[in-house]
């Protein structure tokens, strides 16, 4: 699945081509390497995405076929990003 296509379906972005704005604007990084959008995502990949003042960390766990409703979003991937990060970013 492209990274795109897969960080929209975890709804990480309200909207896909927010999402392919986000990787053309190096604001994505697949394991530690800034990508294209068109980048395949495979299961257990590190997907950052820089989310002002800091970098969001995801582990993909599966691929959903579709976008999945909010409830599901833990069923395919698993937000890693340190306690510390997200206490400065409130």
């Amino acid at each position: 699945m492209r990274i795109d296509k897969y960080i929209w379906s975890i709804r990480v972005f309200k909207t896909r081509s927010l999402a392919t704005k986000s990787c053309i604007g190096d604001k994505i990084k697949l394991n530690g390497e800034f990508v294209k959008q068109s980048k395949v995502v495979k299961k257990n990949d590190i997907i950052a995405i820089k989310k002002v003042p800091i970098w969001r960390i995801y582990k993909v766990i599966s691929l959903p076929k579709t976008r999945v409703g909010a409830k599901l979003v833990e069923d395919f991937s698993l937000e890693i990003t340190s306690k510390e990060d997200l206490e400065f970013r409130n």
